[in-house]
C-alpha cells in the first residue's frame, strides 16, 4: 500500500507478480492522495479475491503514471455479496491515471466490469499508445466488458490505443450484452485508435444497471480512428431511461463490424443521436435511422450530405443508385436502337 508520505515517485519497481489479497489490490494499492510513477514495470499474475483491482487499486486523490511496462494475467473473482461484481483489473476511484505505451493482456475480471480498466467517481483515465489485446479470449461464459465506468462525472481517453482481439469465444448470450467499452460518463477515442478484430456483442454499451449506478449519462467521442472486421455490432441499447446520450464520430473509418445476434450494426431502439463528420462507413447500418446524421464538410455548404441511412445499410442505398442507373441505361439504349433501326427504314425507302 502507497500513501502520501511514501516515496514512490520515479519508481522503477522491476516486476510485480504472485501477489494476492482479499482486502485491496492483488498487485499495487495507491490510496489519500499520493503521487506514484512507474517505469516499466511489470504487473503480471496476481490476484483479488472478494475485492477490485488485481494489479492495480487507486482511490482518493490519487495522481498517477505509468510510463512503459505490462500488466497482463491478472484476475479477479466474484464478491460473495450478490450485489457486488469482480471489477477491475485497474481500479481507479476519485483519482487520476495515466498509461504510456503500456501492454494490457490476458487480464480476466471473471467475466464481470472492466477487465482491463474500470473507472469510478470522479477519475480521469488516459492511454496513450497502448495495447489492450486479448481480454476474454479463453472464456466460453459471461464476459460484460474490457473498459468500465460507472459515474457521469468518469472520463477515459485512448490516443493512438490498439484494442485487438479481445471478448469471448461465444460473443453474447440470453441474458446480458459483453462490450469492449461499457460506459457510463465520457469516453475520447482519438489519434489513430485502432479497434480491431474483438468478439463481443457490441463495441459501445451504455451501463445497464440502472438501480445501481448513475445510467443517465454516455457520451462517445471518436475522431481520426478505425472500427473495422469486429464480431459485434457498434452500438447497443435497448431501454427507456431518460437522460443525456450521444456518439459522435469524426474522420473514422468504419466496417465489417456486426456482431451474431443483430441485423444492424447499430441497434439501438430508443432515441440516441449519433453523428458522422467525414467518415467512411462501409457497410454501416442503422436500426434507428431518424436519429443518425451524416455530414460531409468537403461538400460545398458542408452540409449534411444525407441526415437519415436507414433501416439497412449504405450498402444497399449505392446498390440501389446503381441499378436505377443501370435501368436507365437501358432504356436510352434501347430508344436509340429504335431510332437507328426507323431512320435505316427511311434511307430504304420502304
Amino acid at each position: 500500500i502507497i500513501g502520501p508520505e511514501d516515496e514512490a515517485d520515479e519508481s522503477k519497481m522491476g516486476t510485480i507478480t504472485g501477489g494476492f489479497s482479499s482486502n485491496g489490490a492483488g498487485g499495487i494499492h495507491i490510496d489519500d492522495g499520493a503521487t506514484v510513477v512507474l517505469n516499466n514495470v511489470y504487473l503480471d499474475k496476481n490476484a483479488v479475491e472478494d475485492d477490485k483491482g488485481s494489479a492495480l487499486a487507486m482511490y482518493d486523490g490519487v495522481d498517477f503514471t505509468m510510463n512503459g511496462g505490462r500488466i497482463s494475467e491478472n484476475s479477479v473473482t466474484k464478491f460473495n455479496d450478490a450485489w457486488e461484481k469482480a471489477e477491475g483489473t485497474v481500479f481507479v476511484d476519485d483519482s487520476t491515471a495515466v498509461f504510456n505505451k503500456v501492454t494490457f493482456s490476458k487480464n480476466d475480471a471473471n467475466g464481470s466490469y472492466g477487465a482491463a480498466v474500470s473507472v469510478n467517481g470522479n477519475s480521469s483515465v488516459t492511454l496513450n499508445g497502448c495495447l489492450v489485446e486479448e481480454h476474454g479470449a479463453d472464456r466460453d461464459d459471461w464476459f460484460d466488458s474490457v473498459f468500465y465506468t460507472d459515474d457521469r462525472e468518469c472520463v477515459l481517453t485512448l490516443k493512438n490505443t490498439d484494442v485487438i482481439g479481445n471478448g469471448t469465444k461465444y460473443p453474447g448470450n440470453d441474458f446480458d450484452a459483453s462490450a469492449i467499452f461499457n460506459i457510463t460518463g465520457t469516453l475520447y477515442i482519438t489519434n489513430d485508435c485502432l479497434i480491431k478484430g474483438n468478439k463481443t456483442t457490441t463495441i459501445f454499451a451504455i451501463t445497464r444497471y440502472s438501480s445501481f449506478t448513475d445510467s443517465s449519462y454516455c457520451h462517445v467521442h471518436a475522431s481520426n480512428s478505425t472500427f473495422v472486421d469486429n464480431n459485434a455490432q457498434m452500438f447497443y441499447y435497448n431501454g427507456d431511461m431518460e437522460g443525456s446520450y450521444s456518439l459522435n464520430f469524426t474522420n473514422c473509418t468504419l466496417n465489417k463490424n456486426l456482431g451474431k445476434w443483430e441485423t444492424y450494426t447499430f441497434a439501438s431502439h430508443s432515441a440516441v443521436p449519433i453523428t458522422f463528420i467525414d467518415c467512411s462507413l462501409g457497410n454501416t447500418s442503422h436500426e434507428n435511422g431518424k436519429n443518425v446524421k451524416i455530414i460531409d464538410t468537403d461538400a460545398s455548404n458542408g452540409a449534411p450530405v444525407a441526415s437519415v441511412f436507414g433501416e439497412g445499410s449504405i450498402a444497399m442505398i449505392v446498390s440501389l443508385v446503381a441499378f436505377i442507373a443501370s435501368a436507365a441505361s437501358i432504356v436510352v439504349n434501347v430508344t436509340s436502337k429504335k431510332k437507328e433501326a426507323h431512320n435505316g427504314t427511311n434511307n430504304d425507302g420502304k
